[in-house]
């Protein structure tokens, strides 16, 4: 059997050896040790003497090292982009904790609390917040709201990233899915003047799919939503019951030719976004991994021929996003 050991700045990276392994390959005639330098890697190759002939081979030892070299590459790949995609969530679960916060706050702020000698005086303090402004405390509610759904999905996409989902498939209506994760986005399609217009009949809306998975998928989706349609439209929302295929048709910011995949890749932030907003290149990235999931496939499709510009020379097109359904 044939040994090896890979280190980079003396930290060992990948071995099929151990320390006790190694101490008796020292004090043992009939191993033999050929050692390497590549791509800032040490690596050591141990074999006994019947192994080692095929190590003797000059050509047989550096097609093994440099496939010990690869995989040490693809290993390191794998762990950065999932860190990269670990830090995103991690700051988006940091901020959807701190917005709730916030709200929380506005309906009762922290010191208002701070004289109550027990929890009746608490109930009592709350109370009398909430009779002397309803207004505020109806969208403060409604606030949360939205931000425990944000947490929510936020999580789930920690679970979609590190592989700790199990499909729990069942028969569920997509309009009232739907309903269900946009109502805590009305507030803000409101503040834009974007109106959602609905064309799917409730009665043959029936589909099979993960129901939280599909929502961080739906989630990520209204998040940009938000952000990227043009104020004062609106969206179209159909579903196709012989196709299975649920769309989105908007005005929202002109996604280019040759973007029209790159937009669901990590990170990638699209050419006319940057004008509108800063963003972590995260949403659509989120979209695609909880689809192929369900091993649903959505696409883009743009019609230039309908564009307009506005505010600060912001480009919007008609476009039109797709979910397939198996």
């Amino acid at each position: 059997m044939i040994y090896f050991k890979i280190s980079k700045n003396n930290e060992i990276i990948i071995a099929n050896l151990n320390d006790t392994l190694l101490k008796s390959f020292i004090d043992d005639s009939s191993v033999r040790k050929i050692s390497h330098f590549s791509k800032d890697c040490d690596i050591e190759l141990f074999a006994t003497e019947y192994d080692y002939k095929l190590l003797s081979n000059k050509h047989i030892a550096s097609k093994t090292i440099e496939s010990y070299s690869n995989l040490n590459q693809i290993m390191e790949g794998i762990k950065k982009e999932y860190n990269q995609e670990y830090t995103i969530l991690s700051h988006n679960l940091i901020t959807s904790h701190s917005l709730l916060q916030d709200a929380l706050g506005q309906i009762v702020p922290e010191e208002s609390l701070s004289n109550a000698e027990n929890h009746i005086d608490q109930i009592n303090i709350v109370k009398d917040i909430l009779l002397k402004d309803n207004q505020g405390s109806a969208e403060s509610i409604l606030s949360i709201s939205k931000r425990v759904v944000d947490l929510q999905a936020q999580i789930e996409g920690f679970k979609i990233l590190s592989g700790n989902n199990k499909l729990d498939i069942g028969n569920h209506n997509i309009k009232k899915i739907l309903q269900n994760i946009l109502y805590p986005f009305y507030e803000d399609f409101n503040n834009n003047h974007v109106q959602i217009r609905w064309h799917i009949d409730y009665e043959f809306a029936a589909i099979k799919t993960d129901y939280k998975i599909l929502n961080v998928a739906l989630h990520h989706f209204f998040n940009n939503a938000v952000k990227y349609t043009m104020p004062y439209s609106y969206i179209d929302i159909t579903y196709e019951k012989e196709t299975r295929v649920l769309s989105f048709s908007m005005m929202s910011i002109k996604i280019e030719k040759d973007e029209l995949e790159k937009i669901f890749d990590l990170r990638y932030r699209g050419k006319n976004v940057n004008i509108v907003e800063s963003g972590e290149g995260v949403g659509m990235y989120m979209v695609k991994r909880a689809l192929n999931l369900l091993r649903a496939d959505i696409k883009v499709e743009v019609d230039y021929n309908i564009h307009k510009e506005g505010l600060s020379g912001i480009k919007y097109t008609c476009n039109k996003f797709s979910i397939q359904f198996n």
